[in-house]
């Protein structure tokens, strides 16, 4: 039986996102944010106040939102 893997895209680094709802661990997200670095399951952002964040592609199962507000050239 075959599974797809999800991922992070490595286009998103150097884009602003716009992070809003609640992280697996309830945490709740509504921040703008600077992609550092992407791997396959996590994701690093600088976030408006420069707070360094990871989050997990897991976070959005559980009802995370990202929108990309600016996109690097």
């Amino acid at each position: 039986m075959f599974s797809a893997k999800k991922e992070f895209e490595q286009s998103l680094i150097g884009n602003a996102v716009y992070i809003s709802g609640y992280d697996k661990d309830g945490y709740e997200w509504d921040a703008l944010a600077l992609v550092k670095k992407v791997s396959e399951d996590t994701m690093t952002v600088v976030l408006d106040t420069g707070d360094i964040e990871v989050v997990h592609i897991d976070d959005f199962d559980a009802g995370l939102k990202m929108e990309v507000v600016w996109e690097r050239e």
